[in-house]
């Protein structure tokens, strides 16, 4: 499971009220359901390199402008954001200007000096339903996504499902790449009986590939971060690696292929130089995950199953 949906749960699961309040106010963000999808449109039409607030102001007024994404200023902030627009009967939304931060994290990429224009658009949403919750996100999803994304994902996005729904998306446009991240979850606690939407839309900012390697196939792997640290106590040698996947952060069969193509290359590498560990780390672009394969005594590396050793 990727860090965005389960900060995503770990809202939910908090217990926020969704009671029909008529006297909700102070709803920074709000925005009318039935305007969100021409808003998103608008914007995802622009060149976002050159959108700054004033262009937000006049496109979509009803966005919160925040200092950093909901997704990173801790459950407390985006609890009781939720939980206001979830009783005003809106749509929470946000435009964010703020480079996402686990581009940089993962691979020790440095931040632009001046990052400018636009970097990810937001909006939650509360629906008795879940098919209502997807039907409302899936015309978010229509309102940006082009007609043939360069990868997409949908696992569960039906009402038929009972599960969580996930949706993602990642193509090119312009010069730009952008991930598109969209759930749908059931409420825990206050929320039982609500179903919790997610659109989130990233603009992937530029990271520095230090090496290309070309697999069995003709695939490509760009590599971000490849370094020996010392690590624990007593300290041990681990092979910290770090890539830029084609998948989307959902779509595990995906990136669990991509992964076991280039792990051999990889083992290889650390087994030669005499490692026991090596911290792998998947990135594509927006946000990130990570992973430590061990080498056993008996000779065997083991690990999450996912990878094939």
């Amino acid at each position: 499971m990727n860090r965005m949906s389960s900060f995503l749960i770990l809202a939910l699961a908090s217990g926020m009220g969704c009671t029909v309040n008529r006297h909700a106010q102070n709803c920074s963000g709000c925005s009318k359901p039935e305007l969100v999808p021409a808003r998103l449109r608008r914007i995802a039409s622009l060149n976002w390199a050159q959108i700054d607030q004033t262009v937000i102001g006049r496109e979509w007024p009803e966005a919160k402008v925040i200092p950093l994404t909901y997704m990173s200023a801790g459950p407390g902030v985006l609890e009781a954001a939720i939980e206001r627009s979830c009783n005003a009967g809106q749509d929470l939304t946000s435009a964010e200007f703020i480079v996402p931060p686990l581009a940089w994290t993962l691979s020790k990429t440095q931040p632009p000096a001046n990052p400018s224009g636009l970097w990810t658009a937001e909006v939650f949403l509360c629906r008795p339903t879940k098919k209502q919750a997807i039907d409302a996100v899936q015309k978010l999803i229509d309102a940006v996504v082009p007609e043939h994304p360069g990868t997409k994902h949908a696992d569960a996005w039906s009402a038929s499902d009972n599960g969580q729904g996930v949706y993602a998306a990642r193509w090119e446009f312009g010069q730009e790449r952008f991930v598109l991240s969209a759930h749908a979850a059931a409420g825990l606690g206050r929320l039982q009986g609500k179903w919790i939407g997610l659109f989130s839309l990233t603009r992937t900012p530029p990271v520095d590939v230090i090496e290309t390697w070309t697999l069995d196939g003709g695939s490509q792997v760009k590599v971000l971060r490849l370094e020996i640290e010392q690590s624990g106590q007593p300290p041990e040698k681990v092979l910290r690696f770090a890539y830029l996947t084609d998948c989307v952060a959902s779509d595990m069969s995906c990136w669990s292929k991509e992964l076991t193509a280039f792990w051999p290359r990889l083992r290889t590498r650390a087994e030669r130089k005499g490692i026991r560990k090596v911290e792998v780390s998947v990135e594509d672009g927006a946000r990130g995950w990570s992973f430590m394969p061990r080498l056993n005594a008996d000779g065997k590396w083991v690990g999450p199953s996912f990878l094939k050793y």
